[in-house]
């Protein structure tokens, strides 16, 4: 099951751009923002344990329909922690990496779906 943490403050927000942009002073903005969503994923939430039971390829239950929607839950948490800390600029953030996401795992029912039918 999906949980968050919900430790992260504006602050903590700050803190992580700060210390990704004193790493990556030859990156982008657009590089450094991603970073911080990134940074909150891994660890405000336990998405990456949730999505690896839910895509390892040894389980034999096809559970692509709710790795969507685990996807779908952080989008939606993300931007309601920037609405609450007054970041509401950065909440589309959270929406490129859902539409990767989701991208990928349309590519790997399609691509089954033609290995199945080629067999």
């Amino acid at each position: 099951m999906l949980k968050f943490n919900r430790t992260w403050s504006k602050e903590t927000f700050q803190a992580s751009l700060k210390k990704i942009q004193h790493e990556n002073p030859d990156k982008p903005f657009k590089y450094h923002t991603y970073g911080v969503f990134q940074n909150w994923k891994t660890n405000d939430t336990n998405f990456l344990e949730v999505a690896t039971q839910m895509l390892n390829p040894k389980n034999e239950s096809n559970q692509s329909v709710s790795y969507i929607s685990c996807v779908h839950q952080v989008q939606d948490e993300w931007h309601t922690f920037c609405s609450k800390n007054g970041i509401p600029k950065y909440s589309k953030l959270s929406d490129r990496w859902a539409n990767r996401e989701i991208s990928k795992v349309n590519n790997w029912i399609e691509k089954n779906a033609q290995t199945t039918l080629d067999k």
